[in-house]
């Protein structure tokens, strides 16, 4: 994860698209949808799956990361769309909030 995270910071740094601002109502979109998925399956995982916890937490964010690099790629190939790291930036953040989370309040 601390990879991940230190290779999106080294890429947000590079050339970027103009007008995909670092803040704004669509990274922060980013950033709860990653939290709150994470948590969720790692709930869904643990209680009902009587998955263990470890295993739900890596399920959750790899699941979650992954969907987050599907719909980058899918924007990609939209007309006048691009791949935004800065939206993957803070897919990352909200799934690393998410898994500190799950391992601080576990018992």
């Amino acid at each position: 994860m601390r990879t991940i995270c230190l290779i999106l910071l080294l890429c947000v740094g590079s050339a970027l698209p103009a007008g995909d601002p670092f803040f704004s109502d669509d990274k922060a979109q980013h950033f709860l949808v990653s939290t709150v998925a994470v948590g969720a399956l790692h709930y869904a995982l643990t209680q009902k799956a009587k998955v263990d916890d470890g295993q739900a937490l890596t399920i959750g964010c790899s699941l979650v990361l992954s969907l987050g690099i599907a719909k980058e790629i899918r924007d990609s190939r939209k007309q006048n769309n691009f791949f935004s790291l800065k939206d993957l930036f803070w897919d990352v953040a909200g799934i690393s909030l998410a898994a500190l989370h799950v391992r601080l309040a576990a018992p």
